[in-house]
């Protein structure tokens, strides 16, 4: 890395930058800026697991959003979220993968055992901003349930003007002790304190 020049330099033969966690909540937000300056007063922008809601349609209050059952079609949502002006942000391993020898390997790498992420489902996030809630909801894939915790505390700390809100979708037997956490068909979901009030009625 070279900080004072703003670059960096790939020393292996073959090697390559992929941006795919974070692109496309940078894509979104890079779309929403030219709906406002147009002054579109609603739009739904979907780009790849990102969804940003702006405004909300007509005669309506908000936009239904599905977030995905893990094991359904994309058509299948575990639970509806109620938003306006927030971007939803879902990272799970139902995406991208492959199967070996009867082992699904998917395509979020979990830095320390260099093996994809095996702590949740999914990892689902609610903000105002597309780049950090991509970035965010695959960060927190790869993550313990309280080193992700320890993460938002401290992006909140950072960033107090930004609201962040997040879901984990996991089994129910990797539920972290005293936590507390929804059914919803065969998975436990547990939610940030404010994540629950964008739950669809």
């Amino acid at each position: 890395f070279d900080d004072e020049n703003r670059s960096v330099m790939l020393e292996e033969e073959g090697m390559a930058l992929d941006l795919g966690g974070i692109a496309k909540g940078y894509a979104a937000a890079l779309a929403g800026e030219i709906y406002r300056e147009a002054d579109i007063r609603t739009a739904l922008i979907s780009i790849g697991g990102n969804i940003y809601c702006w405004g909300a349609p007509k005669g309506q209050d908000a936009y239904r959003i599905g977030v995905r059952d893990p094991q359904g079609d994309a058509g299948d949502p575990l639970l509806i979220m109620s938003l306006t002006d927030k971007i939803i942000a879902s990272s799970g391993a139902y995406e991208r993968y492959f199967e070996y020898e009867g082992t699904i390997y998917h395509h979020i790498i979990d830095p320390q055992s260099l093996f994809p992420a095996t702590y949740y489902h999914q990892v689902t996030i609610v903000t105002e901003n597309s780049g950090y809630a991509d970035a965010l909801s695959t960060a927190l894939f790869t993550m313990s349930y309280d080193d992700g915790l320890a993460l938002i505390d401290r992006f909140r700390q950072t960033y107090p003007d930004q609201p962040i809100e997040v879901m984990w979708v996991m089994d129910p037997d990797q539920v972290p002790s005293g936590v507390n956490s929804v059914m919803s068909g065969e998975y436990a979901v547990v939610m940030t304190d404010s994540m629950k009030d964008y739950l669809a009625q």
